[in-house]
């Protein structure tokens, strides 16, 4: 299992024709899972125009002086440097 982080899509999905037992649903209100960023549990968003947005948080002290999280608006986050790139490995190396 593990940590991940979650994501919506505002814009149009890649959807097949048949959907299934999933024909209906709104995907715009449903996130997804991924592991493709830190895995801190925080949000993504991918708005219409395609660019990627990550809530921001500020970190706050409550009465009893622990510390939580307090979400604090959104940033734009670079798809690019976010990516884990893929680990590309050869089995019989040359000689």
């Amino acid at each position: 299992m593990g940590m991940f982080d979650d994501i919506k899509c505002e814009c149009p999905l890649p959807l097949p024709e048949n959907q299934g037992e999933l024909e209906g649903r709104n995907w715009r209100e449903h996130g997804f899972q991924t592991k493709d960023f830190d895995c801190l549990l925080d949000q993504y968003c991918i708005h219409e125009d395609g660019t990627l947005w990550q809530q921001i948080h500020v970190c706050e002290k409550t009465r009893k002086g622990r510390l939580r999280r307090k979400a604090a608006g959104w940033q734009s986050a670079s798809l690019l440097t976010k990516m884990n790139p893929p680990v590309l490995t050869r089995r019989n190396p040359p000689r």
